[in-house]
């Protein structure tokens, strides 16, 4: 809706009765295309990657379908390495129409009679390309997973962060490497792992322990001082790939239900619900987001609830709620919920990848 809306096809939906005339926008498919150089390299693999894709999406290269998504919770990844030509054209097809409903009826988005819980607001979807498209070369040494974890001793004495890593390589052995930077950019602390390459897949884990750490707090109780981890994949010492996360020491507990301390000290959390900053994309808007964190701020808010039935935000967000001292409820979105073993196992999936990506965010309260 944000690209037709640049381009005048439709007004803004939130005028009287422009709703209704862009519900024609769900009823067909939508297609981008471009060209793009890819000069000769030396690199042993390039893969295309799609950082945000939603809706069910053919992706063409060369007029070649090359791949089908339909989880805009995943980014894509594609591996060309021997497609690709001086001069590529690289087309999506988003596929979309009218869907069955819950009831199995099919459904065309305009608002029931009696309205529902969400209020009056009717269903203005979006969809699209909503994330960075690149191609990405290498040598076929790759991190495929890094997940962070964060503890502080009771004491609140010694920190410690644990970095689990995993890829694949053509060398016999590599290394991971996590430097800790503190809030004013000095290093830390600094931990090299080695670890043997079998079959073209590695697993490495390093931690690096800082004494005494510098406390996050949540707002309106302290102050937020973050640390910066640098993750790389070494081959023969030379890095190969790099990774950053955003690191705040806090020791969160819970000695009863919904009670919660943060350093020993119970908080007590005052917010509202996250849920759709903007209807009509789901492109990342940086100005909007500090604009609702300002909001609520004013408003005394020290924490969100991430509702269910939306998205989990990307990863700056979790950043600036780190930032501002935001304590972050977040719920598993958009699980099928279903009693079948299928339905089971996708929410264990789906949950766990959440986990792994988020829970080093000092915001992160439970999940």
């Amino acid at each position: 809706h944000d690209v037709l809306q640049q381009q005048g096809k439709i007004e803004e939906p939130w005028r009287p009765g422009g709703t209704e005339r862009c519900f024609w926008v769900l009823t067909q498919d939508w297609v981008y295309a471009t060209r793009f150089a890819a000069p000769e390299r030396s690199a042993r693999e390039r893969w295309l990657r799609f950082q945000g894709l939603k809706a069910r999406t053919d992706v063409y290269l060369n007029g070649e379908r090359i791949a089908v998504h339909s989880d805009a919770e995943v980014p894509l990844g594609i591996d060309v390495s021997g497609r690709l030509r001086a001069d590529n054209t690289l087309v999506v097809h988003c596929h979309t129409g009218k869907l069955p409903g819950r009831t199995g009826a099919v459904e065309d988005g305009r608002r029931k009679p009696m309205g529902s819980y969400l209020g009056p607001n009717p269903a203005v979807a979006s969809l699209g390309i909503f994330g960075a498209v690149f191609l990405e070369t290498s040598d076929g040494h790759r991190l495929e997973e890094v997940v962070t974890g964060v503890t502080v001793d009771e004491a609140l004495a010694e920190g410690a962060v644990t970095v689990a890593a995993s890829g694949v390589s053509r060398a016999a052995a590599v290394a991971l490497r996590v430097r800790l930077f503190d809030p004013e950019g000095k290093l830390a602390g600094e931990a090299t792992l080695p670890a043997t390459v079998t079959g073209g897949r590695f697993e490495a884990r390093a931690t690096v322990r800082v004494k005494p750490p510098r406390l996050w707090w949540p707002r309106g109780y302290g102050d937020q001082p973050l640390y910066r981890a640098e993750i790389a994949l070494l081959v023969d010492g030379w890095p190969q790939q790099a990774e950053r996360r955003t690191i705040g020491f806090r020791r969160l507990t819970m000695p009863e239900p919904l009670h919660f301390f943060v350093n020993g000290v119970r908080v007590f959390i005052r917010g509202g619900d996250w849920v759709t900053p903007n209807l009509l994309s789901d492109v990342w808007d940086h100005a909007r987001h500090e604009r609702l964190f300002a909001l609520a701020e004013n408003a005394n808010f020290n924490g969100f609830r991430l509702w269910a039935s939306v998205a989990a935000p990307p990863d700056v967000f979790y950043e600036m709620a780190d930032a501002r001292g935001f304590l972050l409820w977040q719920d598993f979105p958009r699980l099928p919920l279903g009693p079948d073993e299928r339905s089971k196992e996708i929410c264990c999936a789906k949950a766990a990848r959440l986990i792994d990506r988020v829970k080093h965010h000092a915001s992160v309260l439970s999940w």
